[in-house]
């Protein structure tokens, strides 16, 4: 039997009662909407900078009076969302640095205050695997030089993540009193509604700003007008695959976090048949992602919108919500094959996969194959710097490849594929062994994020989407083993 657990508290009765009200209210749905609200105000006001100040405060307190770190999530997420308008902002919010004195001291003393024994489950090994490849990749043909100019990187996606994993995992074994599984949704749900507000939040300021030239069709329509500008701190593309709508900067990280977090509205409505309604939002982010013009979020966002209306329809208990969803999965299959015919998307990306050697990804895809067969065991580094011929990365990044596979290849060799494929294969085998409707969804939104990565940088980048994808898989080991699977 386990032992209770006792939330330590200040010896001082009246700080005591102050910290356990904070705790409570940290919890409660009012105070994500107002986090919900307040991010809403920074990112109309165009005051993302002192948003990040607010939140960063805010997290570092509820750090401080909390031995929970989920309420910490909510408010993270908002500041990755409402910073995605500043691109290329390095020298704006290296102005920050002094907010890593409150930050550090919060953590420091929530998890010294508040510690826990630590926990190892079996997926942490995948990431020590990681850590291992991105670690050693490049190993002597990387110049000491770039390989520091990747270190975030480096330790981001290596021991920094080890680090999220312990302190997340220890904190995560505790046994609350109120249902973590409904606070976790709850979390991920509001946070995608968050991000379908941030992008019709940057359509909204930008055709106000360009309202007296342009009617909203216009608007809409005239994309090489648009693709001139560069509006606030949002640019514009002409979208080569939604030719009526624009291609923003941020599209492509707003339909990573879409990815991330569109599964979680199907948990909801698979708890009953008055909850059904939560049916309506996955169709209103998939219409945020094609209005964002993300190619890859288009193609990859349609495939894990396909899976899980099957994965609903095949896993909810309930006979109408079974035949509603298998009814709307035969709706909105035909629905997208009208759209990808009557827009020619489907000439379209045949015509990229013929001409692939055209396409910047393609030139990488090839670059990383003649890195591998150079430097095969060690790969050239997550910096190197060939790649910059292709994709110049902005301050402060690593040399994307914008896809998975050649990343790993390219970059870190034998080693990084038997890295990441370990790490590929613990993920896998946890969401089979401990199998139910709230591990579905989980596994579905890693599955997202895995689907971009594919073609957008996605896991290789520490914060947020391999933090909150470690976090996926700490949540998932909590659940009981349903199925034995010899190692």
């Amino acid at each position: 039997m386990k032992e209770k657990y006792i939330s330590p508290l200040p010896k001082n009765a009246k700080l005591a009662q102050i910290f356990l009200k904070l705790r409570n209210f940290f919890l409660t749905r009012l105070f994500m909407w107002l986090c919900f609200a307040a991010g809403a105000l920074f990112i109309s006001f165009g005051a993302e900078v002192a948003g990040v100040v607010f939140f960063v405060l805010l997290i570092s307190l509820i750090l401080t009076v909390s031995d929970d770190i989920l309420p910490t999530t909510f408010p993270f997420l908002v500041i990755c969302i409402s910073v995605l308008q500043c691109y290329n902002s390095f020298d704006t919010f290296i102005k920050l640095w002094w907010l890593a004195f409150p930050v550090v001291a919060a953590v420091v003393f929530h998890f010294v205050f508040y510690r826990r024994p630590i926990v190892i489950g079996r997926t942490f090994y995948g990431i020590v695997a990681v850590t291992v490849a991105v670690s050693i990749g490049g190993f002597g043909f990387i110049s000491i030089e770039n390989y520091l100019k990747s270190m975030y990187y480096v330790a981001g996606l290596g021991v920094g993540m080890m680090i999220c994993y312990i302190l997340i995992k220890s904190q995560l074994e505790i046994e609350r009193d109120y249902d973590w599984h409904e606070k976790f949704v709850d979390i991920m749900y509001m946070a995608g509604l968050f991000t379908c507000f941030q992008l019709i939040a940057v359509y909204v300021e930008n055709y106000i700003s360009l309202s007296d030239r342009l009617t909203l069709l216009e608007f809409l329509e005239k994309r090489e007008i648009i693709g001139e500008q560069k509006l606030g701190m949002t640019e514009y593309y002409p979208s080569t695959i939604a030719p009526n709508t624009i291609m923003l900067q941020c599209g492509n990280n707003i339909s990573t976090f879409l990815m991330l977090f569109m599964p979680f509205p199907f948990y909801k409505a698979m708890q009953s048949n008055r909850k059904l309604w939560h049916l309506v939002t996955p169709f209103f982010m998939m219409g945020i992602i094609f209005l964002s013009g993300s190619r890859g979020g288009l193609l990859m966002g349609g495939v894990e919108f396909f899976i899980c209306l099957i994965a609903f329809s095949v896993m909810t208990r309930n006979k109408l919500s079974r035949w509603v969803g298998w009814g709307i999965s035969a709706v909105a299959l035909c629905a997208a094959t009208f759209v990808a015919f009557e827009f020619g998307l489907i000439t379209k990306l045949v015509s990229m996969v013929m001409h692939a050697e055209d396409e910047v990804r393609g030139k990488l895809f090839s670059l990383s194959i003649r890195e591998f067969i150079e430097s095969p065991i060690f790969g050239k580094g997550i910096a190197n710097p060939a790649v910059n011929q292709f994709y110049s990365g902005k301050t402060g990044t690593m040399g994307w490849y914008h896809m998975m596979i050649p990343q790993v290849i390219g970059s870190m060799g034998i080693v990084g594929i038997a890295g990441y494929g370990y790490q590929i294969f613990t993920r896998v085998r946890e969401v089979i062994r401990r199998f139910n409707p709230f591990v579905m969804i989980l596994g579905l939104s890693y599955l997202g994020v895995f689907l971009m990565t594919q073609v957008n940088p996605g896991e290789f980048c520490p914060l947020p989407y391999e933090m909150m994808v470690v976090m996926l898989f700490a949540i998932i080991e909590k659940e009981p083993e349903r199925v034995k699977i010899k190692n």
